[in-house]
């Protein structure tokens, strides 16, 4: 059966992630519906905010690859979109503190598929840090806006 427990740790998401922990597919399937759900809730949030058009997009489509259940290694490829968005923002508007280490860890922490075959399931970790790095940045232009000058 595709997507059962034999196959959970080639997938690189919440689904997979618990499988691979041994939480049975009944919580995987629970796991993955909350952060499909969780998700979705984000990027209607930071749709409807001031954040600029890069930040949204980027939520998005990281937004995107975390929701989908199914996705093995070589999904992981479609990163690059909400790290393409996250990257115009920071050249037009300058890195916060932290950023360019945290995209660097999260480079080096996505090599671990390589080793493994696509057996160590850090998608989904590296999809919400990647996710939170996005978020971190609408925030902070969200306080900007706020703040008079």
């Amino acid at each position: 059966m595709f997507g059962g427990p034999e196959w959970g740790f080639l997938f690189q998401t919440v689904y997979g992630l618990i499988l691979v922990l041994h939480g049975g597919a009944v919580l995987a399937w629970l796991a993955q519906g909350m952060a499909a759900v969780g998700v979705g809730v984000i990027v209607w949030l930071v749709w409807r905010s001031p954040a600029r058009y890069a930040l949204k997009a980027a939520t998005l489509s990281a937004a995107a690859l975390i929701a989908a259940p199914h996705a093995l290694a070589y999904d992981l490829a479609a990163i690059a979109i909400p790290v393409a968005f996250l990257a115009s923002d920071q050249i037009r508007y300058g890195l916060l503190r932290g950023e360019q280490t945290t995209m660097i860890a999260l480079f080096v922490a996505s090599l671990a598929v390589i080793p493994t075959a696509g057996k160590a399931p850090v998608g989904a970790i590296i999809l919400v840090a990647l996710l939170c790095l996005i978020l971190r940045r609408a925030l902070r232009q969200r306080e900007k806006l706020a703040i008079p000058t």
